[in-house]
């Protein structure tokens, strides 16, 4: 791999058309990369366990370098290919913001939490039977009829 990024860097060894064509190549792959991604939000109208923040961090990323191809550069090349993964990714975004609530639909939620909390769930805050004021058992641990005094 060090031996192929030493040859990109030499005009002698890999001609600048050959190495605008490669570079060109990377454009389609980049973007096809994230179909997948955005056919899966749209067939599941759930994020899932995407990270927003890394979603909003790639499209602030590509904002960055399409301002630096701009201003720094005249390379149209990678400015498309720049600007084309800044669309994709804010195509993304939009979906994390639409399907924000989706994972609580797929659930079932019928409190609008995102969370579902174990504790709710355990002996500890269950209701007493009404018939021996006893708690019912959760645990899978053998119940001892040893009386604490």
């Amino acid at each position: 791999m060090l031996l192929g990024s030493l040859a990109l860097i030499s005009s002698t060894i890999v001609p600048p058309h050959l190495l605008q064509i490669l570079q060109g190549l990377t454009i389609p792959v980049s973007l096809a990369s994230k179909v997948p991604q955005m056919l899966e939000l749209h067939r599941s109208k759930a994020t899932g366990e995407l990270s927003i923040i890394v979603v909003f961090a790639q499209l602030m990323g590509t904002m960055a370098r399409v301002f630096t191809t701009l201003t720094e550069t005249n390379d149209q090349l990678l400015f498309w290919g720049f600007a084309l993964a800044t669309i994709f990714n804010a195509v993304i975004a939009v979906q994390v913001i639409m399907y924000w609530n989706g994972n609580d639909r797929k659930r079932g939620s019928s409190n609008g939490s995102k969370y579902t909390y174990p504790l709710q769930e355990s002996r500890w805050f269950a209701t007493p039977d009404t018939s021996t004021g006893q708690l019912p058992i959760t645990s899978s641990m053998p119940r001892t009829n040893t009386k604490l005094d």
